[in-house]
């Protein structure tokens, strides 16, 4: 970062419902896919059960988690 592009707090200051809400949605999404890998590994040991579980929530929650995943994945 250059010296004229210092950080500024005051520009991420404002945080409203659409950001509170896709927070919740994103949480919630990745809570039931981890509760659902618990009990997956719990009824089959065997299996590449967090792998799938992973795949399927950032599938549902969309195209920049996919990405995200990706990267994950390539790294």
């Amino acid at each position: 970062m250059k010296r004229s592009e210092e950080f500024d707090p005051a520009s991420i200051s404002h945080v409203g419902f659409r950001e509170i809400g896709r927070l919740v949605w994103t949480l919630s999404v990745l809570a039931w896919h981890g509760l659902r890998m618990l009990v997956r590994k719990l009824a089959r040991p065997k299996g590449s059960v967090v792998g799938e579980e992973l795949c399927r929530a950032f599938k549902r929650l969309g195209s920049a988690y996919v990405k995200f995943g990706q990267i994950i994945a390539s790294s």
